[in-house]
């Protein structure tokens, strides 16, 4: 169970910085099998409009479950509970993959902000 000190620490940098780091919410020897299956799921799998070296998927829940357990990690929920109260939930798991050659996109808004 996360200390109560540690989730206020990583609350207060998101509202003061807009962001926290949490360390090894995946852990470090699963990191390469979680990335090799979303990409496996997100590659071929492309939503419209995915630019050149990516890969991209809608519900990645969908085509893989290997990142679900980490979603739940006590300090992650702590964090999200603090920020949004106790009735959170995960209702987007949409991921763009770039592989290796991709090209650097410029900086841009996602959805619903890039709206035409």
């Amino acid at each position: 169970m996360p200390k109560a000190a540690d989730i206020d620490l990583h609350r207060q940098e998101v509202i003061d910085q807009g962001f926290s780091v949490l360390i090894d919410v995946i852990p470090a020897d699963k990191v390469s099998q979680v990335c090799a299956e979303v990409t496996q799921a997100a590659v071929g799998n492309d939503i419209a409009h995915v630019p050149a070296g990516r890969g991209a998927v809608s519900g990645l829940i969908n085509h893989t479950q290997c990142f679900a357990p980490y979603l739940i990690e006590p300090r992650l929920i702590g964090l999200t509970r603090a920020l949004l109260g106790e009735h959170m939930r995960v209702s987007y798991t949409s991921t763009i993959v770039a592989l290796p050659a991709a090209t650097k996109l410029k900086w841009h808004a996602d959805w619903p902000f890039n709206q035409h």
